[in-house]
């Protein structure tokens, strides 16, 4: 995942002229991910300023070819009258004296020259724009699908880790099984929900259903993607993640016995899930049970 970041970092660095550090550093909250926003910003002034430059520069080539062709030995854009005025004189068999402004605005050649000559001006500072908004769009996509999969991988960690599959013994080769796993988890798709945790949906944004006739809890998803390669020790085989029974005696909850892990299992759950009714009754019940005595 870090290495992904860096090459993003890198990436959007050698768009936007920036060091891999300032990149970076945008990256570290919601105020710097602002900076980030203005440096594009910035980057798409300089990108239509330098197409309108380009644009200018066809431009002026394209008329002094134009007015080489209509017999004006040395072109110069920037004496453009003195052309038109003698392509008139030429084309009207009239003297430069006697041509008007609005006679020569009337000519054929002059209103195609000057026509052309403002397309493709306008096709530069077109096709310059629309190439700075695809990289941008591109460059922020890319960005949001880096961040959501690294909270996708260190929730995705977090449950493999608890439910502790039967991986090889070697811990090289059972890092790479578990980057497997997550490799699957990120090739799915996930709503971040308003309280952070983490919604599987499907390609037309609907939630995954769970069989039970309620949404699947992330921490659903990723048993079953585990459980499809590998078996879980027999004490994960008979509880699924999160769920609780209500606390009858000590010995058989088997639930959360702290405010921390409570919250930590809720965040795995759906919302409006059965499996997150039963997680919260079951904390209730066990914390009035065990709730010292006034």
């Amino acid at each position: 995942m870090e290495e992904n970041f860096k090459r993003l970092a890198g990436q959007i660095a050698r768009v936007l002229n920036l060091s891999e550090q300032t990149v970076a550093d945008y990256a570290e909250s919601d105020d710097a991910i602002k900076g980030l926003g203005t440096a594009f910003k910035d980057f798409r002034t300089k990108v239509d300023t330098d197409g309108y430059q380009r644009g200018e520069e066809r431009l002026s080539r394209k008329v002094e070819k134009a007015l080489k062709a209509k017999g004006i030995e040395t072109p110069d854009l920037d004496k453009l009258d003195d052309a038109l005025d003698a392509i008139a004189a030429s084309s009207s068999g009239k003297g430069l004296d006697q041509l008007s402004p609005e006679e020569v605005a009337k000519l054929p050649q002059v209103k195609k020259l000057l026509t052309d000559a403002e397309n493709a001006k306008m096709l530069a500072v077109s096709e310059a724009g629309k190439k700075a908004e695809e990289q941008l769009k591109t460059d922020r996509e890319n960005f949001a699908k880096e961040q959501l999969h690294a909270k996708v991988e260190a929730q995705a960690r977090k449950i493999i880790a608890d439910l502790n599959p039967n991986l090889n013994p070697d811990s090289a080769k059972a890092e790479r099984q578990v980057s497997r796993l997550l490799t699957d988890l990120k090739s799915g798709g996930y709503k971040v929900e308003a309280d952070g945790t983490l919604a599987p949906i499907d390609a037309d944004g609907k939630y995954l259903g769970n069989g039970a006739g309620g949404n699947k809890s992330f921490a659903e998803l990723v048993r079953e993607t585990v459980t499809a390669e590998y078996d879980l020790p027999e004490s994960k085989e008979k509880a699924a993640p999160g769920n609780t029974t209500p606390a009858g005696s000590d010995a058989s909850y088997t639930g959360p016995k702290t405010q921390a892990e409570y919250e930590e299992k809720l965040n795995l759950t759906a919302p409006g899930s059965a499996e997150r009714t039963t997680l919260m009754d079951s904390w209730k019940a066990y914390k009035e049970k065990n709730q010292p005595a006034a």
